[in-house]
């Protein structure tokens, strides 16, 4: 499979076809012979209405764009159900990390913190060290010395917006003048997703994450 490039996809016809279930939080990617090329779960988060995380995520091939067209396939179906996209409640391993990296720097997502009450301490505290990416108007010196500091403390910046939260703690959202969106939903086909596929999603789950564990793990930066 040749590599998939976003910046050139609303000129190219798609050689895939994505279902999402938006009753079962489910989206998935096939290729035009019906192969599982990629799948995603999300769960909405119940403190904060209008607002997801992605539980699982799993594509066939790595290194193609399947990831990122996946989540800006789903952002851009978010979009018109007014709801935002946030990374895994418990962790970011493998290829994810990269991809999130990819929406924090890119131009075409919008990014907001959390409310309090819907940010994940074990990024905030546990994963002190990306701080620095999400605040980056405070010297380097100066956050290395806060990061180091009591977790309470930490919490209290955080919450009193002293500091930005982890950027795991952001809400995202594709912009809505990006063309890459009207192209997406133009082939995204709100369907139920059936327990064979989901099944499968499994299974693919399974062997990628056995054949990839955690390769990539602090690669946000």
């Amino acid at each position: 499979m040749e590599i998939i490039s976003l910046d050139k996809f609303k000129e190219t016809t798609p050689p895939f076809d994505i279902g999402l279930d938006t009753q079962h939080h489910h989206l998935v990617m096939y290729s035009s012979t019906g192969e599982l090329l990629g799948a995603m779960r999300y769960l909405p988060v119940k403190k904060n209405e209008g607002h997801a995380r992605v539980i699982n995520a799993v594509t066939r091939e790595s290194g193609k764009g399947l990831g990122k067209l996946m989540y800006f396939a789903l952002l851009a179906s978010f979009n018109e159900m007014s709801l935002t996209l946030s990374p895994d409640p418990n962790s970011v391993k493998g290829y994810a990390s990269l991809i999130w990296k990819h929406l924090w720097s890119s131009p075409s997502i919008l990014k907001s913190p959390l409310p309090w009450e819907a940010q994940r301490d074990n990024y905030n505290v546990g994963d002190a060290d990306l701080l620095t990416v999400s605040n980056p108007n405070i010297p380097l010196r100066l956050m290395k010395k806060i990061i180091k500091q009591d977790p309470q403390h930490i919490r209290e910046l955080v919450l009193t917006k002293q500091l930005q939260p982890h950027p795991y703690n952001y809400a995202y959202s594709l912009s809505c003048e990006h063309p890459l969106g009207t192209s997406l939903l133009n082939i995204i086909e709100h369907r139920r997703v059936s327990f064979e596929e989901i099944y499968a999603h499994d299974q693919l789950w399974e062997r990628r994450y056995l054949a990839f564990r955690e390769p990539y793990k602090k690669q946000f930066r």
